[in-house]
């Protein structure tokens, strides 16, 4: 059981007329406090933030899919650190975010657990490569697209993006891909705060 008082959401960031080193201050800090929670798969927030950022850097990602990537599951780590109670994580995430980085960072954040849906309905065998823990929270995030659904994701504006970033989601959660320093990516955080 982890023994972390869970921040708040308006809490887990500055305000929105912060300095541009104190957003990175607390952004590091929440991996800090709350990066070693585990949410049902073998690897914990943390890891898996740093291994889908890294296999972003490693596919030539632009800095704004590097730190989407980074931060995809940031509202994992806001509220109540029981996994199966954020299965509106990736909203939660994009609100958290968007007073400090634009559409091109939060939208792809707002929309991975979509991309989930929509790859589930129009790939076969997506849905079984899934981990448990996935699949799970897939119930609870709208089930497999139907085909108007899928018709409407595919036509919005972050679509690519979004289903990028899930499949590096879905690839970042092994052991062996770990190592990599969360600071490793703070220039690309800066770069994309300077906007």
């Amino acid at each position: 059981m982890n023994d972390i008082t869970p921040l708040a959401f308006e809490d887990a960031l500055p305000t929105a007329d912060a300095s541009q080193d104190d957003v990175v201050k607390a952004l590091q800090s929440l991996y800090q406090r709350a990066g070693n929670i585990h949410y049902g798969e073998d690897v914990t927030q943390l890891e898996h933030a740093v291994q889908c950022a890294s296999l972003a850097r490693q596919s030539d990602a632009s800095d704004e899919l590097i730190v989407a990537a980074l931060l995809h599951d940031i509202g994992h780590l806001v509220g109540p650190h029981d996994w199966r109670d954020k299965n509106q994580h990736d909203d939660i995430g994009a609100k958290l975010l968007e007073n400090f980085f634009d559409d091109a960072i939060c939208q792809p954040i707002r929309l991975h657990a979509q991309a989930k849906r929509y790859l589930c309905a129009i790939e076969s065998g997506y849905y079984e490569a899934l981990s448990e823990a996935s699949k799970h929270s897939l119930t609870h995030q709208g089930g497999i697209m139907t085909k108007k659904e899928c018709h409407h994701f595919a036509a919005s504006q972050h679509f690519e993006a979004a289903v990028t970033l899930r499949r590096w989601d879905d690839v970042g959660k092994c052991e062996q891909l770990s190592g990599v320093a969360f600071h490793e990516f703070l220039p690309a955080i800066k770069r994309m705060l300077n906007r």
